[in-house]
């Protein structure tokens, strides 16, 4: 199946991602509004990551405050 036909099947490809997630998941997870913060130790090609698990995303403030919060996050997670 090409990806464009995947595309038109899943929009977005939430599925896909949360399978991902959940079959390979990162030592550290933490969930901060509609985003999942991934962190692991070292190279890992998936941890150490932001996950925004919603279609559309924050707008305003509310992006701000989640950019924020997630610098935070990962800055305590000793990732740059």
């Amino acid at each position: 199946m090409s990806t464009t036909a995947l595309a038109d099947a899943i929009p977005g490809f939430p599925g896909i991602e949360a399978a991902m997630d959940a079959a390979w998941p990162a030592p550290e997870r933490h969930v901060l509004g509609p985003w999942v913060l991934r962190a692991a130790e070292g190279v890992t090609q998936r941890a150490n990551s932001i996950w925004p698990t919603q279609a559309h995303g924050a707008e305003g403030s509310e992006l701000a405050g989640l950019l924020r919060d997630a610098r935070s996050g990962t800055a305590a997670a000793g990732c740059p």
